[in-house]
């Protein structure tokens, strides 16, 4: 899984977008029926947002849009994502994401 987007802390409407790799290519995951991208400060509970795919899901990447209340933390977040297709479902490895304080 790589990450792309950074974030600050508050941010709305900013989106955080994954690549889900199988071995060491994009997955194709168009058959995908669930899609989620979870975050989880180190000092707060997992924050789930359902995801969407990015293009038509053949490239692995997906992304979902932060809201106000998501990132009320500035530091490091762990970020999962996790799909679910007709033959099975499956996390994504765990990666770490920086959110930035603000003046």
């Amino acid at each position: 899984m790589s990450i792309s987007e950074q974030a600050q802390v508050g941010d709305i409407g900013t989106k955080i977008r994954l690549t889900v790799y199988d071995s060491e290519n994009p997955a194709d995951i168009s058959n995908a029926v669930t899609k989620s991208i979870s975050f989880k400060p180190k000092n707060g509970g997992v924050i789930t947002k359902i995801a969407e795919f990015v293009t038509d899901g053949t490239d692995g990447k997906i992304e979902c849009t932060i809201s106000e209340d998501d990132f009320e933390l500035a530091g490091t977040y762990s970020v999962q994502g996790y799909i679910s297709t007709p033959s099975g479902s499956w996390h994504t490895s765990i990666k770490q994401m920086t959110i930035n304080k603000n003046l």
